[in-house]
């Protein structure tokens, strides 16, 4: 069974077909917001908050509201919380590292079962 599938469609959908994915870990959503800019405007079609500060749900939220056509998503996703939260946030990814199927309960969002799915494939 292929489980890079989301009902709305693949993981590479969410992506935009980005080739390449920038990585912040911004300590504001105005810093994230300032670097997602210009990220895009030097050709970078996706973007990834990762969650290892407290201001990551935050600038998540605001790059994907300041930039609506930008792929942007989570990472360092380690627990379901943070899926949901991610998911609220305007997450069209969610990236988890190190993480088991026996971690996991059933998947209560799209979001989580796309990063199951990634897990999955990434074994």
């Amino acid at each position: 069974m292929d489980r890079s599938k989301t009902a709305k469609g693949s993981i590479e959908a969410a992506l935009g077909g980005a080739c390449v994915i920038a990585v912040l870990s911004p300590t504001t959503p105005e810093d994230a917001v300032f670097a997602a800019r210009a990220l895009a405007a030097g050709g970078i079609q996706a973007v990834e908050v990762a969650f290892r500060t407290d201001a990551a749900e935050a600038a998540l939220a605001a790059v994907a509201n300041a930039l609506p056509d930008l792929p942007v998503g989570a990472g360092t996703v380690t627990t379901p919380g943070q899926v949901a939260a991610a998911k609220a946030a305007g997450a069209r990814f969610v990236v988890c590292p190190a993480s088991t199927w026996r971690w996991w309960p059933p998947p209560p969002t799209r979001a989580s079962r796309a990063c199951r799915g990634w897990r999955h494939r990434a074994r």
